[in-house]
């Protein structure tokens, strides 16, 4: 049977870190939750050589500072080469620099089973984000050298707010380019509605998206004009779910958005 582990916010001692690699190097383990946990380096990296054989392992949960330099970055990047096994990766509310985004997402990309990624709150700019948008406009060619096999269907970024303009419409163009994404976690945000304008066409005509959550991004009556005319015509298949809340969008203008959700156009009936 395999176990899920879980040491929410806590110091993992010795004993705790050799039940944790006993489970990974005994593929007994399908859940694992180090979330807010404070280890030595060493235990990292001894958590790391483990996982890098392990068969079993689907979800990893390092949320809230736990990869918290650039030694840690380097070790989960080479478990994530030798892993196999992982489809939800968390690291949400770790402030990455330029460069340990750079190394995250050459780890991911290459991943082949990885699906989900939570990257909110990691301190990601305009300059970091375009590691994560190289993701997301990667060929699904199996046969492509150093290629995943598969590509992200879940992506958070939500309360990345150094992100701006520019950042925005790079996403954009990437997500444009992108065929497998069914989720994507943009709350807390500033797109603003100038962010909402470059953004509406992309996520109104994507082939797969299924969910968006934009609350609290500072959209306004004229974020939401963009992202009601861009749904209003879309190609299908086509939204299903759109979270609005907190942007001061009037009442008729957020319903009117959603009625255009879940609606394939006459024409492709």
């Amino acid at each position: 049977m395999l176990v899920s582990l879980e040491f929410p916010g806590q110091r993992v001692n010795d004993r705790e870190e050799e039940d944790i690699t006993h489970h990974l190097r005994g593929n007994s383990i399908r859940l694992l939750s180090l979330r807010g946990c404070s280890m030595t380096d060493e235990s990292f990296a001894r958590l790391c050589a483990a996982l890098k054989s392990n068969e079993s392992l689907q979800q990893l949960n390092l949320n809230m500072n736990v990869v918290s330099n650039d030694r840690r970055v380097k070790e989960l990047g080479h478990a994530l080469q030798r892993n196999a096994s992982i489809t939800s990766l968390m690291l949400h509310g770790t402030s990455f620099s330029k460069k340990q985004v750079k190394a995250i997402c050459k780890a991911v990309d290459r991943h082949p089973s990885l699906m989900s990624l939570d990257m909110g709150d990691c301190g990601l700019n305009n300059s970091s984000l375009k590691y994560l948008c190289q993701i997301l406009q990667q060929s699904d060619d199996e046969s492509s050298p150093g290629k995943k096999a598969k590509g992200l269907t879940e992506l958070n970024l939500s309360g990345n707010v150094e992100i701006s303009l520019p950042g925005w419409t790079r996403f954009a163009i990437a997500l444009s380019r992108n065929e497998t994404l069914e989720r994507l976690y943009l709350d807390y945000c500033r797109l603003l509605p100038e962010g909402a304008a470059v953004l509406a066409v992309a996520i109104a005509r994507h082939p797969t998206l299924r969910t968006v959550d934009v609350e609290g991004c500072s959209l306004a009556a004229e974020g939401a004009g963009y992202l009601s005319l861009a749904l209003k015509y879309p190609g299908p298949p086509r939204l299903e779910e759109i979270l609005l809340s907190e942007n001061s969008i009037p009442k008729e203008d957020e319903e009117k958005i959603k009625s255009h959700l879940g609606v394939v156009p006459e024409t492709n009936k």
